[in-house]
């Protein structure tokens, strides 16, 4: 499977489970025997709820960046249909919503190299080449905001998650 097919069949996945979850929170109460700093929330799921501790929780958004959803990032440059990420924008936005309110912590993954591109690998490595000579990483490019930024590189505009879901950033570099 190519990485279009993959991220395409990864989203539909996701746009399909994300439409049958019902966005609620029921059920509140102190965590017995805790430190207090935890709440028992039940998720109105499906086929059953789920409980869940907030202390324990997190909710983990993972390449929502303007490069791989956005008009104009690196998939819509290279002619990938963005159509399919987009349409998950939302029901994203409601599960953050929600678990913002519910003081659930919020962890966001993005995938970006270095400005020098020196962890893209090796110059004779299937990843650098595939990434240099068919989505352009690195290229300098005229962002839909009027910035200058560069494709897939860290701190830019392209590795920056899409707007509808960003909070202002608290950045670790590993």
């Amino acid at each position: 499977m190519n990485r279009r097919e993959f991220v395409s069949d990864s989203v539909a996945a996701f746009a399909s489970a994300s439409s049958i979850i019902p966005l609620g929170f029921s059920h509140t109460s102190r965590e017995e025997g805790g430190t207090g700093l935890g709440r028992k929330l039940t998720l109105d799921a499906k086929p059953s709820p789920l409980a869940l501790d907030t202390a324990k929780t997190a909710i983990i958004v993972v390449d929502m960046q303007n490069d791989f959803g956005t008009k104009g990032g690196m998939f819509d440059r290279a002619g990938i249909d963005i159509s399919m990420i987009q349409s998950t924008v939302a029901p994203t936005a409601r599960v953050l919503a929600a678990g913002r309110k519910a003081n659930i912590r919020v962890v966001y993954l993005k995938m970006g190299y270095r400005p020098d591109l020196s962890d893209l690998g090796t110059t004779d490595s299937p990843n650098r080449r595939v990434h240099e000579q068919v989505m352009h990483v690195g290229t300098t490019m005229r962002a839909p905001n009027g910035t200058e930024s560069r494709i897939l590189v860290r701190d830019t505009w392209n590795t920056d998650i899409v707007n509808e879901l960003s909070l202002p950033p608290v950045k670790i570099h590993c």
